[in-house]
């Protein structure tokens, strides 16, 4: 009758936990080296496109300001701000595919504007009055709507000749669409390289076992 070595048999087993704690050790590096990235992108991102919403909505402010529709509430309608809008080249540049909202003093849309007249997109269409937050003080939000991060920006618009007199809002929606793309398919990359990690770590722990 045959003994069994007990020394192989603690070899082998200290063998199988310094490669299954290796591969462990392996697979956890990478899941937190591959969020630190993620989370890394997505801050960057978000803080490009708070500079984004930032700029076309002061300069959209400097606009109306300039086309004297800021000395009382009546001069905010439809009819006056869109051809000041539309022919703004400084402002149709900043607002690329973000959507440009006015609101009077009481927070009723006045109208909504993007880049591209003819725009179709939903995200074009969709009534963001109810993002909207009647404050002095110029606001950020980054809600998501339908599934989808977006980042808001709005700033009061006050009356030229009495500074602490608000006659309306205008409100800068960008739709996040590069971003959410971008994280995305980051999201999907990261998924599936922790999946290749875990099938290498798996495929190391059953040579383990065989050779051991």
């Amino acid at each position: 009758m045959t003994t069994p070595n007990t020394f192989s048999l603690k070899s082998r087993s200290l063998k199988f936990k310094w490669t299954f704690g290796a591969s462990a050790a392996i697979f956890l590096t990478f899941f937190l080296f591959s969020f630190a990235i993620y989370q890394g992108i997505g801050s960057m991102l978000l803080d490009e496109k708070n500079d984004t919403v930032k700029s076309a909505a002061l300069v959209s402010s400097q606009v109306i300001y300039s086309a004297n529709l800021t000395v009382d509430s009546s001069s905010l309608t439809a009819a006056s701000i869109g051809p000041i809008v539309r022919q703004s080249i400084d402002l149709s540049q900043r607002l690329e595919d973000q959507v440009l909202a006015f609101y009077d003093k009481d927070g009723k849309l006045i109208s909504q504007y993007t880049a591209e007249q003819n725009n179709v997109k939903p995200y074009a269409k969709y009534d963001y009055s109810s993002y909207l937050v009647k404050q002095p003080a110029p606001t950020f939000s980054k809600p998501k709507i339908n599934g989808q991060q977006v980042v808001i920006y709005q700033v009061p618009i006050v009356d030229s000749n009495d500074n602490a007199s608000i006659i309306g809002y205008i409100q800068v929606i960008n739709p996040m669409t590069s971003y959410n793309s971008i994280m995305g398919k980051l999201l999907a990359t990261m998924f599936l390289l922790g999946a290749v990690a875990s099938l290498l770590a798996g495929c190391s722990d059953i040579y383990s076992r065989k050779t051991s």
